[in-house]
Parts: C-alpha cells; sequence; structure tokens
C-alpha cells in the first residue's frame, strides 16, 4: 500500500462529513426501539387483524391461543401500539369469513346434482362428531369435494339419526332433494354401505408385506448377526423358507386390490364409474387360482373372490339397475359395458334409454366459461399423452379389455335414442388414463341429455373417504388443549380450513376499544 494515511484519512474526513451533515439536518437513525414505538397505522391495524384470523383458521386454533401471555409479549414488542381484539370481535370476524365461504359454495352448488358422504368420529374428549362433505360436478366439468357441516352428534349413530342429520344440512345449504328411486336407489344407502373403517384399510398390510420382502436380505442378515441380534429373539422373529415364498406369492394379489383401493377412494377424479369393471376383472382374472400358486394363496384368491361376489352381487341380474352400472355407460371409457353378461348389458342400456327418455330437459352450455374448458381440455389430453407409458400397465391390470370394445346394438329412432346411439356407436374410444370430466367438457354440446345425467351420477364419490379424511384434521382440532372449544367453533374453523382456496377472504375488521 503505498498511501495508507491519505486514504484513512480521506475515510475520516467523509465520515465527518457525513455527521456535521446529518446533525446539521436533524436526521437521526432510526433504531429498532424506535421503529417498535411507532404508532399503528388505520391501514395497517386491521392488516394484522386479518393475519391473526388468517393464523387461527389455517392452523384451526382456538382463540385462547391469542390470549396467552407468550403470544401477547411477542404482538408487543412487534406492534406495542396495537390491541388485540376481544375473542367476540375476533370471533364476529372468523363467522363473517364462515359466512363469505359458505355463499360462494353454496352459489356453486346451487342447480347442480351433490351427492353427500358422511364421517362419525369421536374427539380425544370422547365427544361424538359428524361431518358431512358435498361431491359435485362445476360448470367447467370440475369435480369439487366441499365440508359442509361439522356438528356434535350425542344420539345414537343409526340410520334413522344419521339421515336426520343429512336432512337438516339439506335444509341449511337450501338443497333440493331429488330422490333417486325413479333413476336408482337413493344415495344415501349406497353411501352407508361403502363407508370405511378401520379394519377396512389393508394396504398397510400390503405395503408392510412388500417392503418386507424388497429388503428380505439386509433383514435376515441382521437376524443373523449374533452381536446385534440375540439367539432368542432371532428364532422368534426369522422366517423359514416357505414362509418367504408365501409373501412372495402374496404381493402379487394383493397389489392390484392396493391400486384399486387407491383410486376408488380419489377425490379429484371420477371413481364411481370404475367399480364394477374393477371388480369384475379382480374375480373373473386376478383371482383366479394358477396351478403354481401353493395352497394358501389358492384358498386366499377364492376366499376374496367369494367376498366381492357377495358383497357386491357381481352374479345379480339387479347390477343393471344399480347406480355404479348407469355410472358407467355414462363414462365414455367403460359406455360398451363390456364386462357385463349380455343380458344384464341390454337391461342396463335399456334403464339408461328410459332415463334419457323421461328426463326431458337438456343441458344447454353457455359460452360463458367455454375458453377455459378447451385450455382444461387440451392441457388435460397432453398430461394424459405424457402419463400414458407409467399408467396403461396399471390400468390395464385393473380393466383389463373392458375399455376397448364396441357396440353394435341397434336403437330405435327418437331425439334421445339418437342420441344414445351416437353416442354408443359413433364415438370414438378414450384412454383410460384421460378424465371423462374433460372428455364431456368437450361433447356437452353432442350429448346434452347424456350431459346432463352425467353430472348427477360422475359426481357421487365411490367411498367416504373424502368425509374421513377431514377426521384427521377435526380431531386434531379438538385435541386436549383445545378442548374447551364449543362443537360450533370446531364446525366454523374446520369448515374454512377444509374449503380455504389460494385465495385469502376478505374479512371486516371491527377494532376492540
Amino acid at each position: 500500500m503505498k498511501h495508507p494515511l491519505p486514504t484513512a484519512s480521506t475515510s475520516s474526513n467523509a465520515s465527518t462529513s457525513e455527521q456535521r451533515t446529518a446533525v446539521s439536518t436533524g436526521q437521526r437513525q432510526t433504531s429498532i426501539i424506535d421503529f417498535s414505538k411507532r404508532p399503528v397505522t388505520d391501514k395497517r391495524r386491521p392488516q394484522i387483524t386479518d393475519l391473526l384470523i388468517n393464523f387461527v383458521v389455517k392452523d384451526v386454533r382456538p382463540l385462547s391461543a391469542l390470549s396467552g401471555e407468550g403470544f401477547r409479549d411477542i404482538m408487543k414488542f412487534f406492534e406495542p401500539g396495537y390491541t388485540i381484539p376481544s375473542h367476540a370481535t375476533l370471533w364476529s370476524n372468523i363467522m363473517r369469513q364462515y359466512n363469505t365461504v359458505k355463499a360462494r359454495i353454496a352459489n356453486e352448488m346451487k342447480d347442480k346434482s351433490v351427492s353427500l358422504t358422511t364421517d362419525l368420529w369421536t374427539s380425544c374428549t370422547m365427544d361424538p362428531y359428524i361431518t358431512i362433505t358435498a361431491h359435485y360436478i362445476t360448470d367447467t366439468w370440475e369435480l369439487k369435494s366441499r365440508v359442509l357441516r361439522t356438528t356434535i352428534m350425542p344420539e345414537r349413530h343409526t340410520a334413522v339419526n344419521i339421515a336426520q342429520r343429512l336432512k337438516e344440512t339439506i335444509e341449511e345449504w337450501d338443497l333440493q332433494f331429488v330422490p333417486l328411486k325413479k333413476r336408482q336407489e337413493q344415495l344415501g344407502v349406497k353411501v352407508h354401505k361403502l363407508q370405511n373403517d378401520c379394519a377396512t384399510r389393508w394396504n398397510s398390510t400390503f405395503t408392510m408385506l412388500e417392503r418386507l420382502y424388497e429388503q428380505r436380505l439386509p433383514v435376515q442378515a441382521v437376524l443373523a448377526d449374533e452381536t446385534v441380534t440375540k439367539v432368542g429373539i432371532r428364532r422368534s422373529l426369522a422366517m423359514r423358507e416357505c414362509q418367504w415364498e408365501l409373501v412372495e406369492q402374496l404381493i402379487p394379489v394383493l397389489r392390484p386390490q392396493a391400486k384399486a383401493t387407491t383410486i376408488m377412494c380419489g377425490e379429484n377424479h371420477v371413481v364411481l364409474s370404475f367399480i364394477y369393471p374393477v371388480l369384475l376383472n379382480m374375480a373373473n382374472n386376478t383371482l383366479s387360482a394358477n396351478e403354481s400358486d401353493l395352497a394358501a394363496i389358492r384358498s386366499f384368491k377364492n376366499t376374496v373372490r367369494k367376498e366381492l361376489i357377495t358383497r357386491f352381487k357381481l352374479l345379480s341380474r339387479l347390477l343393471a339397475e344399480s347406480i355404479p352400472i348407469t355410472a358407467c355407460m355414462l363414462d365414455p371409457r367403460f359406455k360398451h359395458l363390456k364386462f357385463l353378461p349380455d343380458d344384464v348389458r341390454e337391461e342396463a342400456q335399456a334403464r339408461l334409454t328410459q332415463l334419457v327418455r323421461e328426463d326431458g330437459e337438456v343441458e344447454q352450455p353457455g359460452a360463458t366459461g367455454e375458453e377455459e374448458i378447451a385450455d382444461n381440455v387440451g392441457v388435460e389430453l397432453a398430461e394424459a399423452s405424457c402419463k400414458k407409458a407409467r399408467l396403461e400397465s396399471d390400468f390395464e391390470q385393473l380393466f383389463g379389455a373392458h375399455f376397448e370394445s364396441s357396440s353394435k346394438k341397434k336403437w330405435v329412432n327418437s331425439d334421445a335414442d339418437d342420441e344414445l346411439r351416437d353416442y354408443c356407436q359413433r364415438t370414438p374410444h378414450i384412454p383410460t388414463m384421460v378424465n371423462p370430466l374433460v372428455w364431456w367438457a368437450e361433447n356437452v354440446h353432442r350429448f346434452p341429455r347424456l350431459a346432463k345425467l352425467s353430472r348427477s351420477y360422475l359426481a357421487i364419490p365411490a367411498t367416504s373417504t373424502p368425509s374421513e379424511r377431514v377426521f384427521s384434521l377435526a380431531g386434531n382440532t379438538v385435541t386436549r388443549q383445545r378442548s374447551s372449544l364449543l362443537p360450533s367453533h370446531v364446525d366454523a374453523l374446520v369448515f374454512l380450513n377444509a374449503n380455504q382456496q389460494s385465495g385469502k377472504v376478505d374479512v371486516i375488521v371491527e377494532d376492540s376499544e
């Protein structure tokens, strides 16, 4: 360094000059303490209150979380000029947000065919609750699931009492209750039969066996290491070769059932039309005994096959009148019902013909949203093409060739029958991976009567899983730390949290004195 002193002098002079300027102009650097003492502006106060409400709703917390001494210390440090509103004021704003979201959902469900599912659960404080979820298809052919109500249900969980709660929800949301007896059985009965409990969630058994077999060698190595595993423990845990062979043969039997269960539990895609193609393919193919099967595997396959046939009435002629079969015909992937015997297929087709003839009104899609629908169709088909290689084998295993046939059935001439004939005979086969709602969005003008029926049938869930997913959220809300929550608070908080969208709902804030 050739000139260290002049450089230091220059820096010193510059610093001194800046200090003189600051003194002469009266300016002073704002400290953190001074910043924290600034008064809260009228614009910032409602924003803070809005964030507090968002915290309660997003994390499903009780209002008492805002009253804790530690939380208030944090608020006092960052915003000493801000006073947390009273519980009454905060709850008033939460309910205002609740009513805003409720009105939006009610408007979205207006004039739609809505299906309801229920979930019965018990909180940590042993309070029994019921959660009711709605499922419907929007004007832009999107499948939606919305939590409508979570209420305490101390009475016995009988069919009559559950039906009464459903009736109350229907009245509260001003839904038009149209009995489905004139078309099929009431949805409520079907939902009750299809509800899951913990005993039926066997997918974890499949996952356990699959992972165990995958890790067979390291597991055996650990058990054989005397420095890690004691002899007594090794003897009780070690599996014989015949047991490993049993696991090896059991995994491919359980895998398609696990895949089918995962698909059936979906709520963002149509699943009702999957039921019978999957079940019949299992009964006729994947559960058929092979000569190479162990005796235990043959017994297992026969037991499961008999249970499926009995439980879902796979050999009954009444299958033609079932709601899932009607949904299959309204799903362009399975419309030919190749998986059914000829006599049952003809009865199902006659049933759909009757439904179309009885329903004189047709769907008249407007111009609003058509560009959005077209965009969605393009995106969906592109995504389906990208996923085809990965999904094709899974679907072929589940459905076999049930979606690849064509029909030459003749129909009597009439407007309704012409529409059915064109739908069944002149529309090309679509890949099973394509969302049928996207197909209907593109073809609603061609088949207005069938499109109207499709909105009703394809929105029906195959299981009660969408409602049961709320259980983890709702059950987490009513923990021992939050057991002071009133049932009405649980309802509002679960409703807002479950139905939140990416955009935040504006609320009107009333400050507490």
